[in-house]
């Protein structure tokens, strides 16, 4: 039997779960990103940010829901300089959320984990 990992912070319809993938940390945000738990997600991942050197992974794949808060969220964590070149993203499976990404450019301007835009370590 194989059990799901436990979920490092829930709040809401959000759940974030942080975990290793060779040098990088991996924050993963499933369920709902919106208002109502956004700051949430900014302070797991700024921790991750701030607390080792190395690459950060954002891992969409499993988000389901994301608002405008959400992408407020993405456009400020990709546009601070300490961040250039040590975040990268792991694209949604959801076709709502990447229809919001499409919609508002942001899947263009992602790095991908893993395509060399940053590091992943991976």
């Amino acid at each position: 039997m194989t059990s799901e990992p436990q979920p490092f912070v829930t709040d809401g319809l959000l759940v974030i779960r942080k975990e290793r993938r060779g040098d990088a940390q991996a924050i993963c945000i499933g369920g709902e990103l919106d208002l109502a738990n956004s700051e949430t997600a900014e302070r797991e991942v700024t921790a991750a940010l701030e607390g080792q050197p190395g690459p950060v992974i954002v891992d969409l794949s499993r988000l389901e829901f994301i608002d405008s808060t959400g992408i407020a969220l993405i456009v400020s964590l990709l546009g601070r300089p300490e961040n250039a070149g040590r975040l990268s993203f792991v694209p949604a499976s959801a076709a709502a959320v990447n229809r919001v990404l499409d919609l508002t450019g942001l899947s263009e301007r992602l790095p991908q984990a893993g395509d060399g835009s940053a590091a992943t370590g991976a």
